[in-house]
């Protein structure tokens, strides 16, 4: 298959992937969360979930919204 030349010119390799992948996956969280669900006479619901550091000495970790809040 031939590639086009205006997206060739922009092609990624793989070792462009491995160099992104370097940097970024230090900063890649794993979070598990465990919480008493409203009327829940038993034992507390856990589930999991991923994030990124954005703050490291601030602690900030940026995850989707339905993994810290009940889902609307």
């Amino acid at each position: 298959m031939e590639i086009d030349p205006p997206f060739q010119e922009n092609a990624v390799t793989a070792e462009d992937w491995r160099k992104s992948l370097r940097k970024v996956v230090p900063a890649v969280v794993v979070l598990r969360i465990t919480a008493t669900r409203a009327f829940d006479t038993e034992s507390a619901s856990a589930s999991s979930a991923t994030g990124f550091v954005v703050d490291k000495r601030r602690g900030i970790i940026l995850t989707n919204r339905h993994v810290v809040k009940p889902g609307k």
